[in-house]
């Protein structure tokens, strides 16, 4: 909200309030009665546009921050393990799909991360029986795949509370507009 909105809508809060103050005098007439509510309803919807226009979008980065860390903290538990199964049978195979490093993981897209999350989750399914020596479970795989769940949900995060303010930014104007020609 720039500076003429925010004075616009202190004046339409302030003659709010003075009609609020003053119902006993109209309190009878439905058309001012009408406009009265009308003039309320709008305050309260440019006040939650105006809220979520000024929310700060750290929150959603945030969130996305740990959910990848947590991620990647699982893939690494469950492809070590791997790893060790794999250099145990001679699977270069197995080998060869979970050698992974924080590093190489950080450099991932997040789509890539996913599929990666996905094929790790996969793998340690197809060898969970020769993965219990190793202290993996199928707890542990479950635990990944909602990790990887989590992740395509917050993944875009960022991205959609940018858009939810710019579309709060755009439609701020209209909101505006419609209490000043009540």
């Amino acid at each position: 909200m720039n500076q003429d909105q925010s004075n616009i809508t202190g004046m339409q809060g302030g003659v709010a309030a003075y009609l609020a103050k003053n119902s006993t005098v109209w309190n009878g007439v439905k058309a001012v009665s009408d406009t009265v509510a009308a003039l309320n309803a709008n305050n309260a919807i440019i006040a939650s546009k105006a809220n979520d226009q000024e929310t700060a979008l750290d929150s959603a980065e945030a969130v996305k921050i740990q959910a990848k860390h947590d991620l990647e903290e699982k893939i690494l538990e469950i492809a070590d393990q791997l790893s060790s199964l794999a250099a145990k049978n001679n699977d270069v195979t197995l080998g060869a799909q979970v050698e992974l490093s924080l590093s190489v993981l950080d450099k991932l897209s997040d789509e890539q991360l996913e599929a990666k999350g996905k094929n790790v989750s996969a793998l340690a399914t197809t060898n969970l029986a020769a993965l219990a020596d190793y202290n993996v479970t199928q707890a542990d795989v479950t635990a990944l795949d909602a990790l990887v769940a989590n992740w395509d949900k917050v993944k875009t995060a960022p991205r959609t509370a940018i858009a939810k303010r710019s579309g709060q930014t755009k439609t701020m104007p209209q909101a505006i507009s419609d209490n000043t020609s009540l």
